[in-house]
């Protein structure tokens, strides 16, 4: 998705306009979802590498803070996704475009149960605090 967003902003000229490339705020949203995504796979990297290191062996402290980090690579992918399509123009919300389906499929993820940001932060700020978990993922 990024990678199309940023041929697209190379490739497109609005109106009598300068290219997209050129206006700096193109830039800056194609740079901020740079960083922002990569942040995001390294968040993503860290549980990976953490659930494979404790395996069963991990107790809810960790448990708690993979369903938080999960649910921050989520909604960070999804931001990334609707920033890059409100930088593409109205094209980027019909059927035909290939943003808008990847927009509506995150919107979707970030609604299930196991992606609540609220509740999967309530769950990590419980244990950290010495309550019991509240969350049965």
């Amino acid at each position: 998705t990024l990678q199309r967003a940023r041929e697209e902003a190379v490739e497109k000229v609005r109106g009598l306009g300068p290219p997209e490339r050129e206006k700096p705020a193109v830039q800056m949203r194609i740079a901020r979802a740079t960083v922002e995504l990569r942040k995001a796979e390294l968040l993503l990297a860290n549980v990976v590498q953490e659930v494979e290191q404790l395996r069963n062996a991990a107790t809810a402290e960790p448990r708690a803070r993979w369903g938080a980090w999960m649910t921050e690579v989520a909604h960070t992918s999804r931001r990334i996704v609707v920033d890059l399509a409100g930088s593409a123009g109205a094209g980027a919300h019909f059927r035909t475009h290939p943003l808008q389906r990847t927009v509506r499929d995150l919107n979707t993820l970030c609604c299930h149960v196991a992606l609540n940001q609220d509740a999967q932060q309530e769950n990590l700020g419980r244990i950290l605090l010495g309550l019991e978990g509240n969350s049965p993922l």
